[in-house]
């Protein structure tokens, strides 16, 4: 096995990139069943599933992909992508003003073992594994106003959040996801939004952020808060609101990036010849604490600045576009690395980074006519240390990964 960051993982990352295909192999539109019970439409969850999601480039559809592994976690793994549907995208809101534009949030929510789908501006459906699509519930969504969603792991609620671009106003409601029992949770106004991404536990994870700017993370969030499922509840925000958040969310937080364009400088103690300085990298936990990701002191860190960034499910690696994996910290002071070395994917604007599970780390990137390049590699943790590409048997999933299953933070 090759040290990550060498030469062999180079190689390893070069040989597993693949050249975009198409998978749009459609898909089937059912009615609910007379039950309503969501439980028949369930996906095996004895292996980690990848949901990966891309708009299409005259911005008329959206191609929702699940990607399941055979062989999990053996040397000759293989992902292979099992369903892919397309759907109708949210109808275009244009703006007049320089560096605004409609803030457009995720278009699939999983549960512990469902994949839900919007459809245009308001249906949501449940997308089955032999790949067809049932009307679950219809979200207020307008031409001016757009709803995002967010069902909680158990299947039972489903919390609603609509960004009205108009009133620049956005609110949030929760309801049984069947229908019935809406409790009207939140409102507020002014060009800052907030929208349900997630649940963790009984209460709704929330993104938020203007309706300008480019951001590092699928959300489209500069921050995450927490809110209870309760009328009036008030959001309370994640971290002290000077890390923008990178990657994916999962169940130990997000990554985030502080002084956002600066270099990533060394562990503070680590050399006592030059100025301390603390990373650049940070993980934010559920709870709001903030860690520092410190970085050892050598001459390959003191002038690279991370763009891209992702934390693993354990909360134990946060992986970098430039630095390559960056260690959590054996106590306050100390980094967890020994040595980091620049990876193949520095430098890449379009990069896209998230976690399947503890073992499996996804990449994409887009290029300038919206197409995508899928890589996916198997690591070793508790060091991560070690890598291999996991090919695909047949075609590559397209777009970016939003979502895994079990869903759930």
């Amino acid at each position: 096995m090759a040290a990550f960051g060498s030469t062999a993982w180079l190689a390893a990352i070069a040989a597993i990139v693949w050249s975009l295909v198409a998978c749009d192999t459609g898909g089937t539109t059912s009615q609910p069943s007379p039950s309503g019970t969501p439980s028949a439409q369930a996906w095996p969850t004895g292996g980690p599933l990848a949901v990966y999601d891309s708009s299409a480039p005259d911005a008329s559809s959206h191609t929702v992909s699940v990607v399941g592994f055979n062989n999990a976690g053996g040397l000759n793994e293989t992902a292979k992508v099992l369903a892919s549907v397309t759907v109708a995208e949210r109808t275009p809101i244009p703006f007049k003003c320089m560096n605004c534009f409609a803030t457009d949030p995720l278009y699939v929510s999983t549960s512990r073992s469902h994949i839900y789908v919007l459809d245009g501006d308001a249906t949501v459906r449940m997308l089955a594994p032999d790949g067809s699509l049932t009307t679950v519930t219809s979200l207020p969504g307008t031409r001016s106003a757009r709803a995002a969603f967010a069902v909680s792991p158990d299947d039972s609620q489903i919390a609603v959040g609509l960004i009205d671009f108009d009133s620049l106003s956005s609110r949030l409601y929760v309801e049984q996801l069947r229908g019935g029992g809406r409790v009207d949770v939140f409102t507020k106004s002014g060009g800052y939004f907030n929208w349900p991404i997630g649940w963790r536990g009984s209460q709704i994870v929330l993104a938020t952020g203007p309706n300008t700017g480019t951001f590092r993370n699928p959300n489209e969030a500069s921050g995450y808060a927490l809110i209870d499922a309760n009328a009036g509840a008030q959001p309370v925000a994640l971290g002290t609101g000077d890390c923008v958040p990178v990657g994916t969310v999962n169940g130990a937080g997000t990554a985030c990036l502080a002084h956002l364009g600066s270099p990533c400088l060394e562990d503070p103690v680590s050399d006592a010849t030059s100025t301390y300085y603390y990373s650049c990298l940070r993980r934010i936990s559920w709870s709001g604490s903030e860690t520092n990701f410190l970085l050892p002191s050598n001459a390959y860190t003191n002038s690279f600045k991370v763009g891209n960034a992702a934390l693993s499910p354990d909360g134990q690696v946060i992986m970098t576009d430039q630095l390559g994996r960056v260690l959590a910290p054996v106590s306050n002071t100390h980094g967890g690395n020994a040595f980091l070395g620049s990876s193949s994917l520095s430098g890449q604007a379009n990069l896209r980074m998230g976690w399947i599970s503890n073992e499996l780390f996804s990449t994409t990137v887009v290029s300038t006519d919206g197409t995508s390049t899928q890589s996916i590699v198997a690591l070793n943790p508790p060091d991560y240390n070690a890598t291999r590409g996991v090919p695909f048997a047949g075609a590559t999933p397209i777009g970016s990964l939003v979502g895994t299953l079990p869903g759930g933070l």
